[in-house]
This record gives C-alpha cells, structure tokens and sequence, in this order.
C-alpha cells in the first residue's frame, strides 16, 4: 500500500507504455521489503525542464530516462558523473536532500549481458548499429573492455564523428570506422564481426533498415538488441535463422536496472527476482524468448 512513507520512483520518457521498468523495479522493492514505488511518467520533449524541477517539489526518490531524453536532461542536473558526462547520456538520477545526480548504466548494464550470456569481450571485434545515447553508453563500456575494433552504422555522420571522439578519448588502440545503414559494404564487414547489436528503434517488427547488417550474420556471430518489446525482435529471429547466439534487451534492463536500484536505495538488487518479472530465467543463464 502507498502511503505519506512510501519513497517514489519512476522513469521519464516519450513513449512509456511499453516500458518493462516498473513491474521490473516494483517486483524488486516488494522482494527486498521497502516501502517504494516506481511510477511510468509520459514526458514531452517540451516538459522536460518542467519534469526535472518536480523531482525536488514533490520530493521523489529519483528517475530513470529513456528515450528522447538521455541527453536533454543533462543541463538540468546539479551534478553528472564524468562518465555519464563524457557520452553526453544519463539514464539514472537520484535525489540526493535536492541535489540531483546523473549516471549512465547501461553500458555496464550491457556487458554484464554479454557476460550471462558467456560472451568474452576482450580482443572482440563489434559493430553497432546507432549512436544513440544507449548507443554511446554501450560503445564507451566495450571499448574500456579492450575490444579491438568498432564499426559503427548511423544516419548522421555528426553523431559518428561525435562517437568517434569518445572512443578514442576512451582507448586510441581501437579500430574505429563509420558507416550508413544503406552502405552495400555492412555485409561484408558484418560478416568479420565477433559481435553485432542493433541499438536503433528498427528491427523490431521488420528488417527494413536492417537488411544490410542482417545479410553478414553467421553461426560464429553474437548479435544483440537493446529493444526489450517484442522479447525477440525480428533483427534477432533473422539473426537465429543464421545460427548466431542472440541477447535480447531484458538481460540488459535487468542489469542496468539492478545498478539504478542501487544507486537510489544504497541495497543490492535482487537480481533473481527483477530476471523473473521480465520473462527471464532466475539465474540468468540463458533467456526465455
């Protein structure tokens, strides 16, 4: 039951009704017995500021944000962790007495994925399709894992160039390459890829977008997708026709998931229960799809 002793949570974002965060998050408090609450909050580019400002008037716990305002929201924080900084993408804030703090866990959140999945990172060669603010999260946190080489597919060169910046600022050793999603050549260079993640909205129902990326998967290849809903995305069925291991994002909100929890409560997260309420196996070994 809610109560004037019940801490609020929740996640900024446009849309939200998909979002897997509060039955994940309020799963989570009930199995730890604390008086919290998470809460999807629709928020309109327009009303970011607006947003922000009520998580000190209504004094709520703190927020995770989604897209399209990972990197909007930044200005308006009293505080940004430098790492979080550095890819310009906060998907975690607390609430500190007023003060609010901004930090990015999706990168770790992601390489703890391939981790369940018994994915090795070290030396790996990676593409990635986006370069968005997961995108650059997730691109900053292998690349500080020693991947070798990094081939990143995006609409606009300004965001390769940006991503660009920030591996090298991460790790100077690392291959960098960009190019578009309709470049005839992704094939071939998906083809010498150890791992592939589709951190772009398509690929969710169909492969328009995709067709290049898809047609270099092989049975040697770990593809992954960030998106959570459908639990396999048609990127990640047409990569399991090809025989690749598939990650889909749920192993990924959990881990991103667990880490915000931590940083609002101060409690480690039960990771067995927040697996269960997204679909997934308790123990993280492999995933119900």
């Amino acid at each position: 039951m809610i109560s004037g002793r019940t801490k609020l949570v929740g996640i900024f974002g446009d849309p939200i009704v998909e979002s897997l965060s509060p039955a994940m998050h309020n799963a989570a408090f009930a199995a730890a017995s604390l008086d919290w609450s998470y809460l999807p909050f629709r928020v309109r580019t327009s009303n970011l500021p607006a947003a922000v400002a009520a998580l000190r008037v209504l004094d709520i716990a703190g927020v995770n944000v989604t897209m399209p305002h990972k990197a909007a929201v930044l200005p308006h924080l009293d505080f940004v962790d430098p790492a979080a900084e550095m890819i310009t993408s906060v998907n975690t804030i607390v609430n500190r007495d007023g003060r609010l703090e901004g930090y990015s866990t999706d990168g770790a959140g992601f390489r703890k994925a391939l981790e369940d999945a018994g994915v090795d990172i070290s030396g790996r060669r990676v593409v990635i399709a986006g370069a968005g603010g997961a995108a650059r999260a997730v691109a900053a946190s292998l690349a500080a894992a020693k991947i070798s080489s990094l081939d990143v597919v995006a609409r606009r060169s300004e965001a390769i160039n940006r991503l660009r910046d920030i591996i090298r600022s991460i790790d100077p050793s690392v291959r960098f390459n960009g190019y578009s999603l309709n470049d005839t050549g992704l094939s071939e260079i998906v083809s010498h890829a150890d791992i592939v993640i589709n951190a772009t909205p398509l690929g969710k129902t169909a492969l328009e977008g995709l067709t290049y990326l898809v047609n270099g998967l092989g049975p040697d290849t770990t593809a992954a997708d960030l998106s959570t809903v459908p639990p396999l995305s048609a990127f990640l069925v047409a990569a399991q026709e090809r025989g690749c291991t598939v990650i889909n994002g749920r192993s990924m909100l959990v881990h991103q998931g667990s880490l915000s929890f931590e940083i609002w409560t101060g409690q480690a997260a039960p990771l067995d229960v927040m697996r269960r309420a997204v679909g997934l196996p308790a123990d993280g070994a492999g995933e119900e799809q």
